[in-house]
């Protein structure tokens, strides 16, 4: 354990508390809400947040005047993440990237419900899926989010609620997302074919931590027009047995974002 030192900083300990404390509670809080929570001087939590939404550490929403965590920690997090496992597993994307002519995709939990991506492999392909490391998206959505949905435990009612909420180019029915998941249960990969994005094939699988909870998925992306189907199969067992070796790899201790 670490030991103290002497003298302790006040306000930074305080914006250290304020990003565990959104980090933990996954919501969107006002300045009242956390201050309460964290029993700091409203007028010093005000400073505090502003300071951290200036640094782009926080995100503040006029409309409902509350904080959320920003992308500048994923700018902070990426370094770490890079000297550390996500280094070490970067050549098991470029694997399977370069052998099934996909762009392969490393996510992690970024709370809040949302999946950032920390990491890409790409081919040299004249048409291609290209994403940003940073982006975030919602972690119930496509081949991911039917993964990561079949480890959650979620009751399908409550599920079909959270569903309501996700927006897709071509949304599928929920029962078809509800058996989606089932299956992805059962095999431990997921297909999304154009729902999340129209002509997108997505095969997923996730990563889950020590609780059974998924904290990382490894998603490959295609045109799907560019994608032969006799390869599925395929792509989907390299996808799902990828998924495997990071969870030996981290032990199950993958943090959030």
């Amino acid at each position: 354990m670490t030991t103290p030192p002497q003298k302790l900083v006040p306000a930074l300990t305080s914006a250290i508390r304020i990003l565990r404390y959104l980090n933990r509670t996954r919501e969107p809080a006002s300045v009242s809400q956390i201050a309460q929570a964290l029993g700091i001087n409203a007028s010093t939590c005000f400073n505090i947040l502003k300071t951290l939404a200036y640094e782009r550490l926080l995100v503040f929403d006029s409309a409902s005047k509350r904080y959320s965590l920003g992308l500048g920690l994923v700018e902070l997090a990426h370094s770490v993440l890079d000297a550390g496992f996500v280094r070490h597993f970067h050549p098991r994307l470029e694997e399977i990237a370069s052998r099934f002519g996909v762009t392969a995709l490393l996510w992690q939990d970024a709370g809040q419900d949302r999946f950032v991506l920390v990491d890409k492999a790409e081919v040299n392909a004249a048409i291609r899926v290209h994403l940003t490391i940073g982006q975030r998206f919602p972690i119930l959505i496509g081949a991911s989010g039917r993964c990561v949905a079949a480890l959650s435990g979620i009751g399908k009612e409550e599920l079909r609620e959270r569903f309501k909420e996700l927006r897709w180019q071509n949304a599928p029915d929920f029962e078809s997302y509800w058996q989606d998941v089932q299956t992805a249960r059962e095999t431990g990969y997921a297909v999304d074919y154009g729902n999340f994005n129209t002509g997108i094939t997505t095969v997923s699988a996730a990563v889950p931590g020590r609780n059974g909870i998924a904290r990382m998925a490894i998603s490959t992306v295609v045109v799907s027009t560019q994608f032969d189907e006799d390869n599925l199969k395929a792509l989907a067992v390299a996808v799902k047995a990828a998924a495997q070796d990071l969870v030996a790899m981290t032990g199950g201790e993958v943090p959030v974002a």
